[in-house]
């Protein structure tokens, strides 16, 4: 029987394999290193050595999906680690509707979207996380990167503790210039951005995220001039500033209504 899944597994992922094969060749990893991640044998990371990725209908999404998966392991990342990122990815796409070639594939004339009847609203937390860090994929982040990392949390509508937040496990990354999550969003794994987003809460129930920014001389009228309010108490502005200590970098708040709305704002401060 003819499936969405099969069709990937047929299709789509072997040219995401080899052409994360050839990536990580090209960063020195051994084919040993490579198979064991990818779970083929050495004499196929050979011919995908040998290969160039094919320019088909699966090509857009097959680079998304490298890229995403070379840095992972480049960044240190477990083999479990990356097989749980990917396919939430997967999953995340086909319930988005992001696979195009699939229902021609399957015999369908028009988009296919495989939405969970029973989505919780802490798997939608978790989504649109994912999808917020793609927004910024593109985007040079050098300027306002700080040096403890970044990250985003998202808490669920009715959230009232630090299980009930979402963020990034690790935080977020740069890696070759590029934002990088190196594992999915988890509950409750940062108390620091947990804590953040419950104060605001109290004085705006409308906030539900959070991310954190560097701090640079003169940001406070580059906000101004973006029309993104600041204030020293959290919870009353768009944004509000930590002017760290001593050992404590300062950082940027910036808050909104979902990890989206968050992302929106920083992309303005760009």
């Amino acid at each position: 029987m003819l499936t969405p899944f099969s069709v990937l597994e047929d299709e789509f992922f072997p040219i995401v394999q080899s052409e994360v094969a050839r990536r990580l060749l090209h960063h020195e990893k051994t084919q040993r290193e490579i198979s064991m991640y990818l779970g083929v044998t050495q004499a196929m990371i050979s011919k995908y050595a040998n290969q160039s990725m094919p320019k088909n209908e699966w090509n857009h999404h097959a680079q998304y999906f490298a890229d995403k998966i070379t840095a992972l392991i480049l960044a240190g990342a477990s083999r479990e680690e990356v097989l749980r990122t990917t396919s939430a990815l997967c999953i995340s796409f086909l319930e988005e509707g992001r696979f195009e070639p699939l229902p021609k594939k399957l015999g369908f004339s028009g988009p296919m979207i495989f939405s969970r009847l029973h989505s919780t609203e802490r798997e939608d937390v978790m989504r649109t996380l994912r999808h917020s860090v793609t927004l910024l994929e593109q985007k040079d982040l050098s300027q306002i990167f700080p040096q403890v990392r970044m990250n985003i949390a998202m808490i669920t509508e009715k959230g009232t503790s630090v299980h009930d937040v979402a963020s990034f496990p690790g935080r977020l990354s740069l890696i070759h210039g590029i934002i990088r999550s190196i594992e999915d969003p988890e509950f409750g794994a940062s108390h620091h951005l947990s804590q953040i987003l419950l104060d605001a809460r109290k004085k705006n129930e409308s906030i539900r995220a959070v991310a954190n920014i560097k701090y640079q001389k003169g940001i406070e009228q580059h906000l101004r001039k973006q029309r993104l309010s600041l204030s020293s108490v959290v919870g009353q502005s768009d944004c509000f500033i930590d002017h760290g200590g001593f050992g404590i970098e300062p950082q940027v708040y910036v808050l909104g209504s979902d990890a989206v709305d968050v992302v929106k704002k920083i992309v303005r401060l760009l």
